[in-house]
């Protein structure tokens, strides 16, 4: 089992780093945000639920489609380009100043930080 280990060292970091990354896009990160994000964009619950819920639901139906590249490109390349649409996420969420970008935000969290870096590091492992 060690050798295992000390043979495979950079892909099992890389496969911690992607799941560590995901946490990003997980709900229990963004709702450690929910009483600013309300106040912030003067919304309600309701209105903060509806517009995570329709980010999620947008996400969840592009997930077949962004996912299934990873069979296509180069795993170097997939894997910057969904560490490239989380910075995104994460700098849009940092710089919101309107509710209606939180939309695109959340979306690019939920599918580049859950959705995809789970996607990453559970294929490239399996592998």
């Amino acid at each position: 089992m060690m050798s295992f280990f000390r043979q495979h060292w950079h892909l099992l970091g890389f496969g911690f780093l992607f799941n560590f990354g995901s946490s990003f896009g997980q709900s229990f990160f963004i709702s450690e945000f929910n009483p600013q994000l309300k106040e912030a964009f003067n919304l309600t619950d309701g209105g903060l639920g509806t517009l995570y819920g329709l980010a999620t639901l947008c996400s969840s139906l592009m997930l077949p489609f962004t996912g299934r590249l990873i069979d296509d490109w180069p795993l170097a390349r997939y894997s910057l380009l969904v560490l490239a649409g989380l910075l995104v996420g994460v700098l849009m969420m940092a710089t919101s100043f309107h509710w209606l970008m939180l939309i695109p935000t959340i979306f690019l969290l939920r599918q580049c930080g859950q959705g995809l870096s789970t996607h990453v590091y559970v294929t490239s492992i399996a592998r």
